[in-house]
C-alpha cells in the first residue's frame, strides 16, 4: 500500500543520507496511519522511532527526544513492562539526555534498558555489553570512576567471552579500562596531596 511505500522511501532516503527527503516520507507515512479509524499504535511507535533517528543522526535532538517520547509513551502504554522496544527506546532518550549533558536523565535510561535486557536475554549476551558502557561513560562524566570501572569491566568480559580478547571491540574496550585506572589514579594521588599524606 501507499503507506509501505512511504516508509520504504524513507528508509533509502535515509541510507543515502538525504535526511530531509527520509523525513518527508516517513511523515507521510505517519499522517496516513494516523488517519485510519483504528491505527495500528505498534506501527505508529515504529514511525516516531523512525523520524527520532533521523533527527538524532544530524544533531537536532530537541526534535528527537520529542520524537523518542512519543514512542515511548506508546511502548509503556502497549508493551509489557520487560518488552525489547521499551529498551531500544530508553537508550534512544538516554544518548538524548548524554548529549544534552543531562547525565542523570541519561543514567537512568541506560540502567532501564539494563534491567530489561537482563530480565530477557542470558547476562552474557553481546549487546549487554552496549548497556554496560552507556552507564560507564555516563558514571564518567559525573566523576564516579570507580563505579565508571567497574561497568566497564562487566563490558569488557562480556565481549572477549563472545568474541575474543583479540577481537577489535575487546581490545577497545580493554583501552577505555586503561584509560579508566589511569584517571582514577591520578584523582586519587591529587587527593592525597590534597591532605597532605
Amino acid at each position: 500500500n501507499l503507506e509501505r511505500v512511504y516508509n520504504n522511501l524513507g528508509k533509502i532516503h535515509r541510507e543515502q543520507g538525504d535526511y530531509k527527503a527520509a523525513l518527508i516520507n516517513y511523515r507521510k507515512a505517519l499522517d496516513m496511519e494516523l488517519n485510519y479509524d483504528s491505527p495500528e499504535e505498534i506501527t505508529v511507535a515504529k514511525y516516531y522511532n523512525s523520524i527520532g533517528q533521523v533527527y538524532y543522526v544530524q544533531g537536532c535532538h530537541t526534535d528527537a527526544s520529542i520524537e523518542f517520547e512519543e514512542c515511548l509513551t506508546i511502548h509503556r502504554k502497549i508493551s509489557p513492562k520487560d518488552h525489547s522496544d521499551l529498551a531500544t527506546t530508553y537508550t534512544n532518550i538516554g544518548l538524548i539526555h548524554y548529549r544534552q549533558f543531562h547525565y542523570d536523565a541519561a543514567l537512568d535510561c541506560f540502567k532501564k534498558t539494563l534491567t530489561i535486557q537482563l530480565a530477557l536475554h542470558p547476562s552474557e549476551c553481546p549487546w549487554i555489553s552496549t548497556s554496560y558502557e552507556n552507564i560507564a561513560w555516563t558514571l564518567f562524566r559525573q566523576e564516579k570512576l570507580t563505579e565508571a570501572l567497574d561497568y566497564m569491566k562487566k563490558a569488557y568480559e562480556i565481549t572477549v567471552n563472545n568474541f575474543s580478547a583479540e577481537h577489535e571491540r575487546s581490545k577497545q574496550c580493554q583501552q577505555w579500562i586503561v584509560q579508566l585506572e589511569r584517571k582514577s589514579s591520578m584523582d586519587y594521588s591529587r587527593e592525597k596531596m590534597n591532605l597532605g599524606l
